[in-house]
């Protein structure tokens, strides 16, 4: 009686290889495509608020803001029948805690109203707009999906890109926005650009990071 010693052929260990390769590729490939898609319905979801909210406040002659809460990774949408103006800011750090410049120090600098600014203007900035969340079955505040997170904004009125704390792009009666980029970011650090342009109100969006210097409104 003739007896075999047992163990694997080179060919058999080459399949078994091969089997394996196979399989860690087809899931690497599926969890890419979940990630892909992840950032994309996150970009969508962006947008189409920023869309809405841009539509509304023409529609409906209220100022609204689209509200973005880096830490809570979430965003607001928020609205105020109050009027109001833009006043360019700088942002600054004390500590760990980012802050706005206060408003009079920079008038104290030279940087306040100024001689050309209207009647209605300084009455405005004497009055702070109270905004409520906007609540509707086409709109409500709400929180990006597990894995996509804000990374940054640039927004027109602040002249530093924030990366903590909240900030806010407005949107005016008039059909008038800001110029604005929200960066979308997921763990592998891939990030998505939402472009907005103030004079249309158009949304953009982009599958890279795109410098705030490199568009102009069209």
């Amino acid at each position: 009686m003739r007896y075999y010693e047992s163990g694997i052929t080179l060919i058999e260990f080459v399949v078994v290889i091969a089997i394996m390769a196979f399989v860690m590729g087809v899931s690497i490939m599926s969890l890419n495509n979940v990630t892909a898609s992840d950032m994309r319905s996150a970009s969508t979801q962006v947008s189409s608020a920023l869309r809405y909210l841009y539509n509304y406040a023409a529609l409906t002659s209220r100022y609204c803001r689209f509200g973005i809460h880096l830490q809570e990774n979430s965003y607001s949408v928020e609205c105020s029948d109050t009027p109001f103006y833009l006043k360019k800011t700088k942002l600054s750090v004390v500590g760990q805690e980012v802050k706005k410049e206060d408003e009079e120090e920079r008038e104290k600098e030279g940087e306040g109203l100024g001689l050309f600014v209207d009647q209605n203007q300084a009455i405005f900035k004497e009055r702070k707009a109270e905004f409520v969340e906007l609540r509707s079955r086409f709109m409500k505040s709400s929180k990006l999906a597990g894995g996509i997170y804000f990374d940054s904004l640039v927004v027109s009125h602040i002249t530093d890109r924030v990366f903590k704390g909240n900030e806010y792009i407005y949107f005016f009666p008039g059909g008038q926005t800001e110029n604005a980029y929200i960066y979308l970011s997921d763990q592998k650090q891939n990030i998505y650009t939402v472009r907005v342009f103030s004079l249309s109100g158009r949304v953009e969006v982009y599958n890279k990071f795109v410098e705030a210097e490199e568009e102009r409104e069209e």
